[in-house]
């Protein structure tokens, strides 16, 4: 026998949220029927709007907190969450690690059988701001502004960032610089329905142990106006510049890089380490993107060893 559903579109009543899903969007029931809320803390009594219905679940928008959860918090980040570069800057940090730790234990006792004891609480984050050592900025024109940031949840809307409090001071140095390099020189930005214009992605890399920097620039095609005064601005600009890759993707959808990478300056590589061990990382190369949690977990490892 199917579910009544106990709602209807645009319906607005009150709820209280019990629980995160995986998406960090608030989760609660009406009536025993399945309701997901963006932006709910646990805790946090609501008002909200009825957006959609399936046949399992609905999902609604806040519109008004009536009163706050102990964990709801005000965001940091002037973009957020309309960004969607980040799910849970409202909610305190210490309260993230227990829901996520929470989560990892109903996925194991659910998939694995796997006793709940066995997770131990999650380790957070000495500094949980700047700490991410690659960026990767979509770039964009709509409405005849150009824009580079990040794509609004569940979208292709982009939103303008002019500065990332999660990412590396260098990563947001290099979107400042060229941001200045795009209108000073007039490059043309890639539009993704047309499939015309240049500049795709702006991309950059850290090194945490070197202070190495690497500029990456995915463009719809290998001629790149003004290239040499692209490539000095940039080393003037950013003293730890060590490389600045170019990198062709000529194919219309979704995938950010191409194939082909052609060196503009400098090395290929930057260069992180990890205890005795030293990594050249490339412009495609996988590289944990917190290098602090990552010292911490690879130290875990060998106490458990």
């Amino acid at each position: 026998m199917e579910q009544k559903i106990p709602l209807t579109k645009g319906q607005v009543i009150r709820v209280t949220i019990d629980n995160l899903n995986h998406q960090g969007e608030g989760v609660t029931r009406y009536k025993n029927f399945v309701l997901f809320v963006p932006g709910g803390v646990p805790g946090d009594e609501l008002l909200v709007e009825i957006l959609s219905i399936k046949k399992n679940f609905a999902r609604s928008r806040i519109n008004e907190i009536l009163n706050a959860s102990p964990a709801r918090i005000k965001p940091h980040c002037k973009h957020f969450p309309e960004c969607g570069g980040c799910q849970l800057q409202h909610i305190d940090y210490s309260e993230q690690l227990k829901y996520k730790t929470r989560m990892v234990r109903e996925a194991v006792r659910r998939i694995g059988s796997i006793s709940e004891n066995t997770v131990k609480e999650i380790t957070g984050m000495e500094h949980t701001w700047h700490y991410r050592n690659k960026a990767q900025f979509p770039v964009g024109q709509q409405d005849n502004i150009i824009k580079i940031g990040y794509y609004a949840p569940g979208s292709h809307t982009l939103v303008d960032v002019d500065h990332c409090l999660i990412q590396h001071k260098l990563n947001n140095k290099v979107l400042k610089v060229m941001k200045e390099i795009i209108k000073k020189y007039n490059l043309s930005v890639y539009h993704r329905k047309t499939g015309k214009g240049l500049i795709r992605h702006i991309g950059s890399k850290v090194s945490s142990c070197t202070g190495e920097v690497m500029v990456l620039l995915v463009t719809n095609g290998k001629k790149l106006p003004h290239q040499e005064k692209i490539v000095e601005k940039l080393r003037q600009e950013i003293p730890e510049l060590v490389s600045i890759v170019q990198n062709i993707n000529t194919r219309k959808g979704n995938i950010i890089l191409g194939d082909q990478d052609i060196l503009l300056y400098g090395k290929p590589q930057i260069t992180e380490s990890i205890g005795e061990l030293k990594y050249n990382i490339s412009s495609q190369a996988f590289f944990q993107v917190n290098f602090s949690q990552t010292k911490v977990l690879y130290d875990k490892i060998l106490n458990y060893a």
